[in-house]
C-alpha cells in the first residue's frame, strides 16, 4: 500500500515537472520553451495564437522616429486584446534628428487562442514599424508562467559598428532568453545575425537597409550571457538591442517532501 501511495505521489509530482528522491527535490523538465511567434510586418496590429493555458506573450515594438521623438513606453502603448501589456525595457538611440527604438513588453495569456497585439505608433514614422510577438510556456506546469518569472536584461544602442551586445543573468536552469534588434544599415543590405547564441524567429525588412528582428533560445544552465547581434554586410549602422528572460515557475515544484 505504501509503495502504491509513493508511486501515486511521484506520478503527480512528475506531472508538475519535479522528482523527489531520497528526501531531496530535483527539477525534471523545468524549462521555458517557445510556443508560437509572429511579426507585424510593418503593421501596428497583428496576431499570435497560443496553444497552452497560462502562457506569457512577449512583444517587441519599435521603429524609426524623427525630430527627437520615439515610441512611448507608458501604459496603453502596447495592448493585447484591448488590455495593457506591461513594459519591460528598451534599447533606444535618440538624437534631435531621429531615433531608433526596440522595446519589450509582456502579457499573461490565460487560455489558448488567438490574441491581437496593437501598438500605438505615436512618435514613429510609417511604415518603419518593427513589431513582433512570441509566446512561451513551461511544459508540465499547469499553473503556467506569470510576470514574476521575467528577468529584465540589458539594452544598448550604437552608431557605426556593425555589432551590438547586451548582457543578461539568469538564476534558474532552463530559462528562455529573448532578444530584439532594430537596425538602419545606411541604405545597405545587411543581414541580421545572432552569432549562434539566439535563433532568429522573425525578421522584418522595410526599405533602405532598415530592418528589425526577434530571436530566442532556451539555455540549459543558469548564468550570465552576453548576446551579440551582427549586421552582416552593412556599414555605419544605427543599432538598438534589448534582452529579457523568462525563468521556470518554481511553484510547480513546491510539493513538500515527507
Amino acid at each position: 500500500m505504501k509503495a502504491i501511495l509513493l508511486l501515486f505521489v511521484l506520478f503527480i509530482d512528475l506531472s508538475l515537472g519535479c522528482i523527489h528522491l531520497g528526501g531531496t527535490q530535483a527539477n525534471a523538465q523545468a524549462k521555458v520553451v517557445l510556443d508560437a511567434h509572429s511579426a507585424g510586418n510593418g503593421l501596428s496590429t497583428w496576431n499570435i495564437t497560443t496553444s497552452h493555458p497560462n502562457e506569457l506573450i512577449i512583444i517587441s515594438a519599435g521603429g524609426y522616429g524623427t525630430g527627437g521623438d520615439s515610441l512611448d513606453i507608458t501604459p496603453g502603448t502596447v495592448t493585447v486584446n484591448g488590455h495593457n501589456a506591461t513594459y519591460l525595457n528598451e534599447g533606444l538611440w535618440l538624437s534631435q534628428n531621429f531615433s531608433w527604438n526596440a522595446s519589450i513588453w509582456a502579457y499573461m495569456a490565460p487560455i489558448p487562442g488567438t490574441y491581437t497585439c496593437t501598438c500605438t505608433e505615436t512618435g514613429l514614422i510609417t511604415p518603419y514599424y518593427f513589431n513582433f510577438a512570441s509566446s512561451v510556456y513551461q511544459p508540465n506546469c499547469p499553473i503556467g508562467l506569470n510576470l514574476s518569472n521575467i528577468v529584465i536584461g540589458g539594452t544598448d544602442s550604437n552608431h557605426g559598428p556593425t555589432t551590438i551586445s547586451a548582457t543578461i543573468t539568469t538564476t534558474e536552469k532552463g530559462s528562455w532568453i529573448y532578444g530584439t534588434v532594430d537596425n538602419n544599415d545606411n541604405g545597405a543590405t545587411g543581414t541580421v545575425a545572432w552569432n549562434g547564441q539566439l535563433t532568429e524567429t522573425d525578421n522584418t525588412y522595410i526599405s533602405d537597409g532598415v530592418d528589425g528582428a526577434q530571436a530566442d533560445s532556451t539555455y540549459a544552465l543558469a548564468g550570465t550571457y552576453t548576446i551579440t547581434s551582427t549586421d552582416i554586410g552593412a556599414s555605419n549602422v544605427w543599432m538598438t538591442i534589448a534582452l529579457i528572460a523568462v525563468q521556470p515557475n518554481e511553484s510547480c515544484c513546491n510539493l513538500a517532501d515527507s
